[in-house]
């Protein structure tokens, strides 16, 4: 059976941890290991540094992102095999594996973390393009940097994560807003945090740039999980026993969707996007084709 070539760096920070990583995931073609450098953009530090310098490793692949070498504690994930057989007849440019749809906890997260959306406001502003009501509207909302695409969608992206950056860097409110209290429950000890991010508390660096990518990618054609659930593309025996509530939530709300009205159309202009669900509050549009 053809299948489409992935290649996803499992991210780790330590020796201890790209050890735990290894056992998990070595024995999978698809999986590439990195240690990343204690450093304040956390995993984003592959769209600053890594993938950019190191652009022949994955260029040639069909799809190419990042998970966490904890990523399975998190959320449940596909069976990327199968994944690479569904990709090959079924073309989406992005595919997230961390997908938050309940709008109540989505909620609880603005509650606890008031300033993402100012600065997130203030970034797309001064990014250009955007309405002054875009940072107000709802998409399919991944996290965690656990996410794929193709090369030429990812080079764009790591094109408009330098520009953000940049714009983070010098803009004097945002800096303001960047640094100040973060409500966050972590389970990382002062030495863990020293040895991921190089401080010893959170600021709003990690919360604002794993956010970037499904704002701007959002005029792509991206593959919401419960499509690959439809399809079967998660492991059979995980799926019945899961009972992570992100995963619970795509399954039991599947039938709200079908594969055409979750597409979304390729160079719409995002405050164009239109159709409203009334069961997920999601502006979505039907895709046009």
């Amino acid at each position: 059976m053809s299948s489409a070539k992935i290649l996803i760096y499992i991210l780790t920070y330590s020796n201890e941890t790209l050890n735990i990583a290894k056992k998990m995931y070595g024995h999978n073609k698809w999986a590439k290991f990195v240690i990343l450098p204690p450093t304040i953009l956390f995993e984003n530090y592959m769209y600053d540094e890594w993938l950019p310098n190191n652009y022949d490793d994955w260029k040639d692949y069909d799809y190419v992102g990042t998970l966490s070498w904890k990523a399975e504690t998190k959320v449940l994930l596909p069976d990327i095999n199968k994944l690479a057989n569904f990709l090959f007849d079924n073309k989406f440019d992005v595919i997230p594996f961390y997908v938050i749809d309940d709008r109540n906890l989505l909620n609880c997260i603005d509650i606890r973390q008031p300033n993402n959306k100012k600065i997130l406001k203030i970034l797309f502003e001064e990014l250009g393009g955007y309405n002054n009501n875009f940072i107000n509207n709802n998409f399919i909302e991944f996290y965690c940097n656990y996410w794929i695409a193709t090369p030429k969608v990812m080079l764009d992206y790591i094109q408009v994560f330098k520009k953000c950056k940049n714009i983070i860097n010098s803009n004097q409110d945002i800096q303001k807003l960047l640094w100040s209290y973060i409500e966050y429950i972590s389970e990382l000890d002062d030495e863990m945090l020293l040895q991921i991010f190089g401080q010893l508390k959170y600021s709003y660096h990690p919360f604002i740039y794993e956010r970037i990518p499904y704002l701007y990618l959002s005029k792509y054609n991206i593959a919401h999980p419960y499509i690959l659930y439809t399809n079967g593309l998660y492991p059979k025996k995980k799926a019945e026993k899961s009972n992570n509530i992100l995963f619970a939530f795509w399954k039991n709300n599947a039938a709200k969707f079908n594969n055409r009205t979750i597409n979304i159309a390729n160079k719409i202009e995002l405050h164009e996007l239109h159709f409203v669900d009334n069961f997920y509050n999601k502006q979505i549009i039907i895709n046009p084709r």
